[in-house]
């Protein structure tokens, strides 16, 4: 009750300014755009998975480990450099786009912010980014929301004077700062600018998250297309690039996820005001305006990422350690280093499975029979929602796989989403305020809405 108080204290009579109503109507319309790109992403995604589905992988007959040797002074540190620029580019972009919203409305320029000088800062950050390359989405992710708040900081000015502007002063010219209302924080930012941050921020926060998704899935095509393929005289080659690629990726995305979702579930954030002179201590500050239901559908899109890649991950394992893992081509039949191991009958064929003699019994293809495109997405899917144990399948590079994907589940379903569903979701009178506000602009301009109403009228 007391922390209610408090808020209700700071708050006061202040709404969320005009501009910041403004903006969100305008970032709710670049979503309903990323929305349709998004959606067109699943549907092209669902309709290449549907073909690829009962397509065989071509498992790797030339030895990767003696060409690992050889390029790994070479390729890593490309692929790392490459991975880091398209971070920063996808993630610079949403910034942008953030931004963009917010310099419309209070028709100023970046000419105008000279204490941000974002390149510069961008250079020098990457420079200094070089200890912990293997982390670029999550040192992006921080970097990008730090730009956000010195962005928000920089043009409080110019918000101040739209402020005065629609409440009529005289003094409109003045250039008022967040110190001289009746409550800031520690960081100097009043309640209003405060505002913008927690909206910029949520609107980054989803798009990154879709873009990533999107990200992914586009990487599946290409890894399934390349495996599907033993034709190309390029294959031993790209296979060994996408693998480095997806394994510097699933490094880096599954620190981001589970450092971002676990502190969000199990980390306190708390402000302290200043008002009128007076500090006023705010427990469980929310650094943006994501509610309940954004927080599950962040869940749901980061395990969704996790499956595809996961199902990548199966995919090239069993691509390049087919022979120790107990795959084996039919070319090996007749090889007195391979035996069969198990048989299979499918649509009036017969499929042998071979083994080395002398390798370890691997439990994999007790799970895997067929090396069809789709055994590896439902074994993937299977261990994200139902498998919480752990198996011995005689092969260290899966073993790690499963237990690592089974963490990664636990973070996601059993933690975040049943502390969100457990977690309260309700606004102060400002926030009701504000969405009844702006409810009916954003209901207007949905264009997935009215695309699907035209098709019906059509039909």
């Amino acid at each position: 009750m007391e922390t209610k108080n408090n808020y209700e204290l700071i708050y006061g009579d202040l709404d969320i300014t005009e501009v910041d109503q403004k903006v969100y109507i305008s970032l709710k319309k670049y979503e309903e755009y990323f929305k349709i790109v998004k959606l067109l992403a699943f549907f092209i995604f669902g309709i290449l998975m549907v073909w690829f589905f009962k397509m065989e992988i071509k498992l790797e007959t030339d030895d990767v480990g003696s060409l690992w040797s050889k390029v790994y002074l070479t390729i890593i540190p490309g692929v790392l450099i490459m991975r880091m620029i398209l971070v920063y580019m996808v993630r610079y972009g949403i910034y942008l786009l953030v931004k963009k919203a917010y310099i419309k409305e209070l028709s100023i320029t970046d000419d105008n912010l000279n204490n941000e000088h974002i390149f510069f800062k961008l250079i020098k950050r990457i420079w200094l980014l070089l200890k912990s390359i293997l982390f670029p989405d999550f040192v992006a992710a921080k970097f990008f929301k730090d730009r956000i708040r010195g962005f928000v900081k920089a043009y409080a000015p110019h918000k101040h004077k739209e402020v005065e502007k629609s409440q009529g002063r005289v003094d409109s010219e003045l250039n008022t700062t967040c110190r001289d209302t009746n409550s800031f924080d520690d960081r100097d930012l009043c309640i209003q600018c405060n505002d913008s941050i927690k909206f910029m921020t949520k609107f980054h926060v989803k798009f990154s998250n879709w873009c990533n998704l999107m990200l992914a899935m586009f990487l599946t095509i290409l890894i399934i297309v390349g495996v599907i393929n033993e034709n190309s005289p390029f294959r031993t080659w790209y296979i060994l690039l996408i693998s480095i690629w997806l394994l510097l990726r699933l490094i880096s995305r599954t620190w981001e996820i589970a450092r971002a979702f676990y502190t969000d579930v199990v980390r306190v954030d708390v402000r302290i005001f200043n008002h009128n002179g007076e500090k006023v201590y705010l427990h469980s500050w929310k650094n943006s305006y994501i509610r309940k239901p954004l927080r599950i559908s962040l869940v749901i899109h980061s395990l969704l990422e996790l499956i595809v890649m996961f199902t990548c991950a199966y995919i090239l394992t069993a691509v390049i350690f087919g022979n120790q893992i107990g795959f084996q081509d039919q070319t090996k039949a007749q090889s007195p280093d391979y035996k069969a191991v198990s048989e299979i009958e499918n649509n009036q064929s017969v499929y042998n499975i071979y083994a080395k003699k002398e390798s370890n019994s691997s439990k994999v293809n007790d799970y895997i029979i067929e090396r069809k495109v789709y055994e590896f997405f439902i074994y993937a899917i299977s261990i994200c929602f139902f498998n919480i144990s752990y198996i011995n399948y005689g092969f260290y590079l899966w073993n790690i796989l499963h237990v690592w994907q089974i963490l990664m589940s636990i973070v996601l379903i059993i933690l975040c989403i049943a502390a969100y569903l457990g977690n309260s979701d309700d606004m102060y009178p400002r926030e009701s305020k504000f969405f009844a506000q702006t409810l009916g602009k954003v209901n207007e301009q949905k264009l997935t809405k009215r695309i699907v109403n035209r098709l019906f009228k059509k039909s």
